[in-house]
């Protein structure tokens, strides 16, 4: 299902010139030399109206405006474990916008070269005064100074000029028909399979009535053009937003899997006919299929849609089943998102960026069906794909809803039992007293004892102790989880020591919060550990010790997690006789 969140903000882009005055080369094969010569040509270093996030907007009254937001579109759908957002923005930071009052007064854009795309090539066609065709030529953005038709025009006379470019800098965009202005020279652009903006970003300009400068005779520089290339069509970026969770609003995984997703809209031509007089857009065909937008990631992929050049424009975008994986969690049905142009849609001319959001981080139960942090049935939580449970191994009361997990101050009852690296048999328990422990086995586990896999692809033996469908977690799964989470503590605490029993009112735990759902959490009470030898207690509240079950082969020690006051945490490795806490994860 869908939820649409509205924040609508009216803003306007107008367009401001940026005077340049050339006076080198020529656009043809031959030299001329203008110098008292009847003919000059113009010249101009090309520049487009800014359709992306550096625009700056001033009102043309004042520049003493209110701040105001942007519009963002933003729609919400679930595919199996994922709650997945799509945001849509236009790309004009909110510290450039203005207020309401202002805006209505009208706004103006700094442009910028187009020598910054690098050497865009582009058409300039020149007409006489009355419309009929004189010439036309290509030009290279990179190339700075460049004179044009300097052996056709005429001091002193008044011609009309049109310039174009579709954003490629490897060929020159096609020729148009040389026919008079006025009869609406056409064009039909086929963008099929290439609605990039180094190939599908159609820019024009057209300016009126120049008159060439200077007069017979004289040695007067070519005449600058200055009238910058407007966008035709929208661009739009698309990204998978990995950042993290923001007040009520969920933060975003990036996949494991390759994201391949299909872009489409009924204003989504095939082939655009282009009118050059006009610089509209007068028919084509939609392009039914859509665009393949793969592989998309954090990095931005720009792409040209409403190639029909519609004031309101549609977009939809698809990401079809399996494409997202975090961890264990893959979408099992496709999901789509559609912005209609109910809310003003997408507009020519301007640059929108649409993230996708993935997030999976929930509480479920042993049906992997998402619970509520206190439901009876939420033992486990999972963050970054991978389910954890949230008791450690020995707690007997296994019931959010009459023993919280996260209770601050933290009690004995979820402290739990304590176990040897490589043993399925409990060492002691938190309610074994703080002396030695008779008995204590001495002799360490042999390795691959808790896992005769890999790091990577781990297998659970017969001597793990966690339950049926679990295990003990690998020193890598802690690493990601410790990765994902926010670090923080409960409860009394005291220095780490090594050889001191510790502190006995079992108040203190280390507390991680998933970064992309604050909302989700998993508490780990700081047990201390049982020493190698005697089994006596240890470091009660000053850490959480937490076996892997990663070994240190050809040794008699093995990793584990080290869980500090104010949020700290190290990995290690110990002898494998010590007890220590354990915390299962899903064995999938």
């Amino acid at each position: 299902m869908y939820k649409n969140i509205n924040v609508k903000i009216k803003y306007t882009l107008a367009i401001a010139s940026i005077f340049f005055i050339a006076n080198s080369c020529r656009s043809t094969d031959t030299d001329s030399n203008l110098s008292g010569s009847n003919l000059s040509g113009v010249s101009f270093n090309l520049t487009e109206s800014d359709f992306d996030e550096s625009d700056i907007l001033a009102s043309q009254a004042s520049l003493k405006t209110k701040v105001a937001a942007p519009e963002i579109l933003r729609q919400e759908s679930t595919s199996g474990p994922f709650n997945i957002t799509a945001e849509l923005s236009p790309n004009i930071p909110s510290t450039k916008f203005l207020a309401q009052s202002s805006a209505n007064q009208g706004a103006i854009a700094v442009n910028k070269p187009l020598s910054l795309r690098g050497g865009v090539k582009y058409r300039i066609i020149a007409y006489q005064a009355d419309g009929t065709y004189i010439d036309q030529a290509t030009g290279d953005a990179s190339q700075a100074n460049q004179v044009f038709f300097a052996d056709k025009l005429t001091k002193g006379q008044t011609y009309n000029f049109v310039i174009y470019s579709l954003g490629n800098t490897v060929s020159n965009p096609p020729v148009i028909p040389t026919v008079n202005l006025n009869s609406d020279p056409s064009y039909s652009f086929t963008f099929l399979g290439s609605y990039l903006t180094n190939t599908a970003d159609l820019m024009w300009a057209v300016e009126r009535n120049v008159k060439i400068l200077g007069t017979p005779g004289d040695s007067t520089q070519p005449t600058p053009l200055t009238t910058p290339l407007r966008h035709i069509f929208t661009r739009v970026n698309i990204s998978v937003d990995n950042s993290d969770a923001v007040g009520s609003q969920k933060g975003g995984y990036l996949s494991e899997n390759t994201v391949n997703a299909t872009i489409k809209s009924s204003q989504l031509y095939a082939a655009s006919i282009f009118n050059f007089n006009t610089g509209t857009i007068t028919g084509g065909s939609v392009y039914s299929s859509g665009i393949a937008a793969n592989g998309i990631n954090a990095t931005d992929q720009s792409y040209i849609v409403n190639t029909s050049g519609m004031l309101n424009s549609t977009i939809t975008i698809s990401v079809p089943a399996g494409a997202i994986k975090v961890g264990n969690d893959v979408n099992p049905v496709p999901v789509t998102f559609s912005f209609s142009n109910a809310g003003g849609g997408l507009k020519p001319g301007y640059s929108y960026t649409l993230k996708l959001r993935f997030n999976s981080d929930r509480y479920v139960n042993s049906s992997n069906i998402t619970r509520n942090t206190g439901d009876s049935d939420a033992l486990y939580a999972i963050i970054g794909g991978y389910r954890w449970d949230r008791y450690n191994l020995g707690v007997t009361n296994l019931n959010p809803a009459s023993s919280n997990p996260d209770q601050n101050p933290s009690i004995q009852a979820l402290y739990g039992n304590f176990y040897q690296w490589g043993y399925k048999t409990v060492a002691t328990t938190s309610y074994s007293g703080d002396g030695a422990i008779s008995g204590w086995n001495t002799t360490p586990a042999l390795d691959k004892a808790w896992n005769s896999g890999t790091e990577t692809n781990p297998v659970k033996t017969l001597a793990d102790p966690c339950d049926s469908g679990s295990r003990i977690p690998t020193l890598t799964e802690f690493n990601t989880l410790t990765n994902n989470t926010l670090h923080t503590s409960i409860g009394n605490w005291t220095s780490f020591s090594g050889s001191s029993t510790g502190l006995s009112d079992y108040t203190a735990a280390h507390v991680m919060t998933s970064k992309k759902n604050r909302d989700v959490k998993l508490t780990f009470p700081a047990a201390g550990w049982r020493s190698l030898s005697g089994g006596n207690q240890v470091d009660r509240q000053a850490g959480g010790i937490y076996w892997s079950s990663t070994d240190i082969q050809n040794t008699s020690q093995a990793r584990y997690i080290r869980l500090f006051v104010n949020g700290s945490w190290d990995t290690t490795g110990y002898g494998r006789t010590a007890g220590e806490s354990l915390r299962c994860i899903q064995d999938k």
